[in-house]
C-alpha cells in the first residue's frame, strides 16, 4: 500500500486535472529562420548534379552530389546556389566563373547582383572537421607501457592499480 501511494503512474494516485479548452493549432508552414509564413513563390528550385547514380538509388550517402561546373564532389567544401538557374557550384569557382561575367556558367542566365548567389548551409556534426581545418599537433592515448618506455620504468606501480 505504501509503494502504491508513491507510484505516480498508478491511476488512483494521479491528481485530476480540470478540463481545459483546446486551442486551434496553427497549420501554416513557417520559415525556420525568420518565422514568417512560407509561400510557394518564396521557394527556390535547387538542381544538384548527381555524381554517383547507384548510391543515390540505394538511399544516398556521402559523395552523391557534385559541383555543376567542376564535377568535384560536394563533401566538406562550401557550396553556393545560383538562384536564377538553381545550379549548385563550389564557392572556390564563384569569383572566376560566375562574378566575372555575372551570369550562370552552366545555363547562361544573367545575374542581377551578387544577391542572386546564396551560400548553402553545411550540415554535419562536431565529430569531423570541415573545409581547410587541420590538426596542429596530436598526442596519442597514453598507456603504462609507453610511460615505462619513456621514463625507463621508474613510475610507481601504485599509480596504475588495475592496469597491470
Amino acid at each position: 500500500e505504501k509503494h502504491r501511494e508513491s507510484s505516480f503512474w498508478a491511476p488512483e494516485t494521479t491528481p485530476n486535472a480540470a478540463p481545459t479548452e483546446i486551442k486551434k493549432v496553427d497549420t501554416t508552414t513557417k520559415c525556420p529562420m525568420s518565422g514568417k509564413k512560407l509561400r510557394v513563390k518564396d521557394l527556390i528550385e535547387v538542381n544538384f548534379d548527381v555524381y554517383d547514380k547507384d548510391t543515390l538509388r540505394t538511399g544516398g550517402g556521402r559523395g552523391v552530389f557534385c559541383c555543376a561546373l567542376t564535377k568535384n564532389l560536394l563533401t566538406c567544401q562550401q557550396a553556393v546556389l545560383i538562384k536564377p538557374s538553381g545550379q549548385v557550384v563550389l564557392e572556390s569557382v564563384l569569383e572566376d566563373c560566375v562574378y566575372k561575367e555575372m551570369k550562370c556558367p552552366i545555363t547562361g542566365i544573367k545575374l542581377k547582383s551578387k544577391d542572386d548567389v546564396m551560400k548553402l548551409q553545411q550540415g554535419g556534426t562536431g565529430f569531423r572537421a570541415h573545409n581547410a581545418v587541420e590538426v596542429g599537433s596530436f598526442t596519442g592515448v597514453r598507456s603504462r607501457g609507453d610511460d615505462d618506455r619513456r621514463n625507463q620504468g621508474h613510475l610507481p606501480k601504485a599509480g596504475f592499480v588495475g592496469l597491470v
